[in-house]
């Protein structure tokens, strides 16, 4: 293996991890307006028709990638809803 492919392979493994943590921060922080929400749901659509796979999809449960996505989603529509309602 030269250095060409040692490069390549080292570069690959950086992006798969930072590609991991940035899906998991994605996960995980709730969008504060409508907008965002559908913004959220519509790149992770577009992330799965280009191919892609979003980290651990094969967790089932609390642990799993899809999971924490839809309750960070609920919760952040369920207080745009009851901000919506004290104004």
């Amino acid at each position: 293996m030269d250095a060409r492919d040692r490069c390549g392979d080292a570069c690959c493994e950086v992006n798969a991890i930072c590609f991991n943590a940035t899906c998991w921060r994605l996960a995980n922080t709730p969008p504060t307006t409508f907008a965002g929400v559908a913004a959220v749901l519509r790149f992770s659509n577009e992330v799965e028709d280009a191919g892609m796979e979003w980290p651990d999809t094969d967790t089932v449960g609390a642990e799993g990638w899809h999971y924490q996505l839809r309750a960070t989603i609920a919760a952040a529509l369920e207080a745009l809803i009851k901000a919506e309602r004290r104004s």
